[in-house]
């Protein structure tokens, strides 16, 4: 046998003995805790090129007693306290290594404003930099921690583009991480914690070390997924050799082959320690995360950190203690920095801004850069600012034009629709905002607007939709209605929308006159009050004719209706982020796992100068529940009834999508008033089943499909106050209309999405037997949607 040979058999048997047995013998002071045997680790073999180890239940032992701990402690603790949170997000452009001969010719000054990569340590280029310092409160008779912040700033290239919608979709795409919840939410998806009482069933664990670290002796349990296409991770939990055992560490790692978009790397580091006796609590969390966009078109990096510290248990903040809203803030939104801020970015908890303003102010003063920056500032927020201040956020703009995406429409009555508008902000006033718009019809030649004025009693830093609201508005508008066709998430005006309806010609005119009061008392609770006069003109198809007494028929010109209302908005446990727009709207893209319920009743009288006296009320309910490895189940369930007899056009109709465009809650084959009714119920429910089918498919694994099932239900009637048969307010209805006597209407649909990582393309096929109206009981809807 050669030198070489005998040196290598040796280190082989070096490494044999060494991964059977590790020990390791240390002094241990009074304090210390009693010294274990040393840990046996199990034989590895190799199968497929993947380690495999026999089932170590020292390790699910050990993480057991770690979850049980935790538990007992939680249901134990009943010591208020407040400490202090920062909060930093930071996202750099990547891999410029790959670009840099582009970079130097649009930005040739990058070089000066590089730093390394905590993934990489190759060059990146930070382009945006979120900061906040918060007071958290932990009441522990309610189980409950509330949230004060005191200084936010917001430095990079988007702080223009933000309206506070960036900031909470980013807030949610990193949230806090609990271990010890059974699920972890991070980038739009629901991964199974290790630390989860049911953690067994998808994770392998195993006791592979012990070590000294921050001055403790603390065992290392390494875990796998038992399915790696599975929403889990991986990683290393670092448990002190306590009674009972603590967690000081925790690392984590998101498989490559979990079915996350655009993600290349993500990981978690958290630190604990002992900040009262026998208390432990987090002490910094940092989140690291990699992206990419098609074959490196784009790359990018976000860390997320955040540092706890301050804690007070002795003389806690009792109005933050008890505060009932969860989450308040005492700041402006200015970057303007006090002791406090300076003395935590010398401790290196908050890290300075200087430089990545210097590097956008010198984007922003070139004129190629700077013009690309206002086109994508334009698109991005849909208004064109008419002030240009670099001093003030947003350009200092007292008007701004919009928005840009409801220019233009098309249908078969109004032809091509021109549409101009635009709003004011609190560059203006802080407490009167106008929004305005006028559009025209190149075929019913026929001019439509809406003036809207708002006093708002909070003043607003920029927009008057900012959380909270609590204002009183005054409504003029004149414009065009399609009944039955309904648009809760998009714009009536997106021409979008317009594709497959053009064809409905049952339209009709509006003339509103309306007043409304409307207030956030919490995150939770909002309601408004309102008073309205409309006049409405049906146009193209549709006809207004009563039948009177005599049986004589009488085409109306038009109906009115004067009514005042209330609308109540109850969403227990919701939070609104700082800088949030109108709550509705938050919702809509946050899609928060609590319940939204919403009541609303309205009543009009003739005394008032109506035509008709009537009665409507609703409740609904909408949620998205969290399935785990399992996706996740949107619904929304809806129930009403109308107390009087009305003429048909204030009956309720559906709410109905002809357009090609999806727009879920909507019924996607029914035809805008093919079903009337006075009692209804309607449950809208969609499956997200993420990868849990076509994840187990080989060839189609590697294109990331996405599932969907859905399914509509509607059951209507129409009480003997509004049949056509026994009402006394009859209105002829419409050849396409038919009531609905205790009638079901049921649909299906399945859609894939994540095509291309965009697309989402949805096949809906009607189950209820179709009406002599209806067109086709098949119909397809798609979209485009980005998604992690």
């Amino acid at each position: 046998m050669t030198v070489w040979g005998k040196i290598s058999l040796l280190l082989l048997l070096s490494l044999q003995v060494h991964s059977t047995v590790a020990e390791i013998n240390i002094p241990l002071e009074q304090d210390s805790v009693r010294w274990r045997e040393p840990i046996m680790i199990p034989n590895l073999t190799v199968e497929r090129s993947r380690i495999v180890r026999p089932k170590d239940t020292i390790a699910y032992n050990l993480i057991k007693l770690l979850i049980d701990e935790e538990a007992l402690r939680m249901s134990q603790m009943e010591q208020d306290f407040t400490y202090r949170k920062t909060d930093q997000l930071t996202i750099s452009l990547s891999k410029i290594s790959k670009s840099t001969n582009f970079l130097e010719k649009i930005v040739p000054f990058f070089h000066d404003y590089t730093r390394k990569s905590p993934l990489t340590q190759e060059e990146i280029i930070p382009l945006s930099q979120r900061q906040r310092i918060s007071k958290m409160g932990y009441n522990a008779k309610r189980r409950k921690t509330n949230e004060r912040v005191y200084y936010t700033n917001l430095v990079g290239i988007d702080a223009d583009f933000d309206l506070g919608d960036l900031s909470a979709n980013l807030e949610q795409l990193f949230p806090r991480i609990d271990l010890f919840n059974n699920s972890v939410r991070i980038l739009e998806s629901v991964f199974v914690s290790p630390l989860s009482p049911k953690g067994e069933n998808y994770y392998k664990y195993y006791l592979t070390d012990t070590i000294i670290s921050r001055g403790r002796v603390v065992q290392v349990v390494e875990y796998y997924p038992l399915d790696y296409a599975a929403q889990t991770f991986k990683g290393q939990l670092y448990i002190t050799a306590t009674n009972p055992p603590k967690l000081l560490r925790s690392s984590i790692q998101v498989s490559n082959s979990t079915n996350l978009n655009f993600v290349e790397d993500l990981h978690i580091q958290q630190d604990f320690k002992e900040v009262a006796p026998q208390i432990w609590h987090k002490e910094r969390e940092v989140i690291d995360a990699s992206f990419k966009v098609y074959w490196d078109v784009l790359s990018l990096e976000a860390t997320k950190e955040r540092h706890f510290d301050d804690f007070d248990f002795v003389n806690p903040d009792p109005e933050l203690i008890n505060a009932s809203n969860s989450f308040s803030s005492e700041i402006k939104n200015g970057s303007g920095e006090n002791g406090v801020v300076n003395s935590m970015k010398a401790e290196e908890l908050l890290s300075t801004t200087e430089g990545l303003k210097l590097f956008v102010d010198k984007i922003q003063s070139n004129s190629s850069t700077g013009f690309i920056m206002d086109l994508v500032e334009i698109f991005s927020r849909s208004y064109v600012h008419t002030s240009k201040d670099p001093n003030k956020v947003y350009g200092g703009s007292k008007f701004d034009i919009g928005p840009i995406h409801k220019t233009l429409q098309y249908n078969s009555h109004e032809g091509v629709r021109v549409r101009l508008g635009g709003r004011t902000t609190a560059f203006l006033s802080k407490h009167l905002f106008f929004d305005v718009y006028w559009a025209y019809g190149l075929i019913d030649e026929v001019q439509k607007y809406d003036v809207t004025a708002s006093y708002s009693f909070a003043p607003k830093r920029y927009f008057r939709e900012e959380y909270p609201r609590h204002e009183i508005s005054l409504t003029k508008r004149y414009d065009m209605f399609t009944p039955g066709q309904t648009f809760d998430i998009y714009s009536r005006d997106n021409i979008l929308l317009d594709v497959g309806t053009s064809y409905l010609t049952d339209r009709s005119y509006r003339d509103i006159l309306r007043t409304t009061y409307t207030n956030d008392l919490s995150q939770n609770i909002s309601f408004s009050l309102f008073v309205q006069y409309l006049k409405d003109f049906p146009t193209g198809d549709l006809e207004y004719m009563q039948v009177m007494r005599d049986e004589t028929m009488i085409k109306l010109p038009f109906i009115t209706d004067t009514s005042f209302g209330v609308q109540l908005r109850w969403a227990p446990g919701e939070r609104i982020l700082e800088g949030s727009m109108q709550r509705q709207s938050h919702y809509k893209r946050l899609q928060n796992n609590v319940p939204v319920i919403q009541f609303s009743h309205e009543t009009a009288f003739k005394a008032l100068g109506g035509d008709f006296n009537r009665s409507k009320t609703e409740l609904s309910v909408e949620q998205r529940l969290w399935l785990g490895t399992y996706g996740r189940l949107d619904y929304k369930a809806a129930m009403g009834k109308i107390w009087n007899a009305v003429p048909f056009p204030m009956l309720y109709t559906p709410p109905i999508n002809r357009s090609l465009v999806l727009h879920e809650n909507a019924f996607q084959l029914l035809e805008p008033l093919e079903y009337v009714m006075d009692e209804w119920a309607v449950l809208f429910t969609r499956y997200h089943m993420q990868g849990l089918i076509f994840n187990q498919v080989p060839w189609l694994k590697k294109i990331d499909l996405r599932g969907v099932l859905i399914a509509n239900f509607l059951f209507g009637n129409s009480t003997s106050k509004n049949s056509q048969a026994t009402s006394q307010e009859i209105f002829v209805l419409p050849t396409i209309s038919t009531e609905m006597h205790y009638t079901p209407y049921f649909e299906v649909g399945f859609g894939l999405e994540n095509i291309f990582k965009v697309a989402r393309i949805d096949l809906y096929r009607r189950v209820t037997s179709q009406g002599p109206h209806s067109r086709s009981p098949w119909a397809v809807r798609g979209t485009l949607r980005l998604k992690f």
